[in-house]
């Protein structure tokens, strides 16, 4: 199989990837083998080390993508690794690395400030992680795509501990519900701490948004920063 060059393309490599991951790794190795320094395969390589159990491989991956061409996404997929895998400083360091290669995308993305806040909460650093969380625009939400927190702006809080969430350090994420419909509408709820002290509140019951715990297996960053190129 070439390398895919329409969304139609995209669309089957990606499903290979999750039902073949072996069949997929064999047609990156491929790519690979015939021309050692093409960047995009190694990026696409390291989903099937993540489908496959080896993050350390999926590291390799992005490391050589980094010297070939060090690009936003590249910095981006890979302190998505280091955090699934807990190395949260490491993880921080290349999220920064990715924000200062174009702040104004990773601010209007807003999963980039999501991410780093989660972070830093994990790391009992919630003055760092609120400033993050206070970047946010008005009407950002999610429910938990790709591993990060979920997040409301205003609304009722879930504590993700109970569900899934891993407390480290002196903070915790707090994830919240989506908002309905009505309310996604820019500037109709007020700013929330997503971080509290690992002693302060009480978790509330119900079903949460997912929770960001590690994983070893990230799906890659959320669309329009998916992609090396």
């Amino acid at each position: 199989m070439k390398e895919p060059t329409t969304p139609e393309e995209v669309k089957v490599l990606h499903n290979l990837l999750r039902s073949d991951p072996q069949h997929y790794l064999q047609i990156v190795n491929q790519w690979i083998a015939e021309n050692p320094g093409n960047s995009h395969a190694y990026f696409s390589r390291h989903f099937a080390w993540l489908e496959l159990g080896d993050p350390q491989r999926a590291l390799d991956d992005l490391n050589v993508v980094i010297q070939l061409n060090p690009q936003l996404v590249a910095f981006w997929s890979r302190g998505e690794v280091y955090r699934r895998i807990g190395e949260y400083e490491k993880a921080l360091e290349d999220f920064d690395r990715a924000e200062q290669i174009d702040p104004a995308q990773w601010t209007e993305h807003a999963f980039g400030l999501l991410v780093q806040a989660d972070c830093h909460a994990r790391l009992g650093n919630e003055a760092a992680a609120l400033a993050c969380c206070a970047r946010l625009h008005d009407d950002f939400w999610t429910p938990g795509i790709e591993g990060a927190p979920g997040w409301r702006q205003g609304g009722d809080c879930r504590d993700a501990a109970p569900h899934g969430g891993r407390r480290t350090g002196q903070a915790r994420v707090i994830l919240c519900y989506p908002p309905p419909r009505s309310e996604t509408k820019r500037g109709r709820g007020t700013m929330r701490s997503t971080v509290e002290g690992a002693c302060g509140g009480s978790a509330s019951g119900g079903a949460a948004a997912q929770a960001s715990s590690p994983s070893p297996h990230p799906r890659g960053p959320p669309s329009p920063l998916r992609g090396e190129g």
